[in-house]
């Protein structure tokens, strides 16, 4: 018996249960962060982008009257519809590991302090989906 009143192989069962069930969170948390996306649509619904954990692009789609605006706008429009669709996974992925790490690491936090200060402010813009 332990200093706490407990058997060794009562101990190392209670160990190996908790690993089996990290273990099966850890899997979990991999499967929910491969299947995350975030599409995000301009202020003046022009522009839709849908991204990937780790900014990749995977749907842009643009209307006629985004065709209309000069090239300056819609590279402007693009890049701001981007990077609030990044931000918007970022923030997502890191409350996903945090609710997985639980309180042991301030996970939201470290990756919110990464993300540009207009991403965070805004309400991002325009309608949001989420997966």
């Amino acid at each position: 018996m332990t200093s706490k009143g407990i058997e060794p192989d009562e101990f190392i069962s209670n160990l190996e249960g908790q690993a089996g069930e990290k273990i099966k969170k850890y899997r979990q948390l991999r499967t929910d962060l491969a299947d995350m996306e975030s599409t995000v649509t301009s202020d003046d619904e022009t522009v839709t982008v849908t991204v990937l954990p780790g900014g990749a692009v995977k749907n842009i789609k643009l209307t006629v009257r985004a065709m209309r605006k000069s090239n300056g706008e819609l590279e402007r429009l693009l890049v701001e519809t981007i990077q609030q669709a990044a931000a918007q996974v970022a923030s997502r992925m890191a409350e996903r590991v945090q609710d997985a790490v639980g309180d042991t690491f301030d996970v939201v936090s470290m990756v919110n302090a990464r993300l540009p200060e207009k991403s965070l402010d805004e309400d991002t813009t325009g309608r949001e989906h989420r997966r």
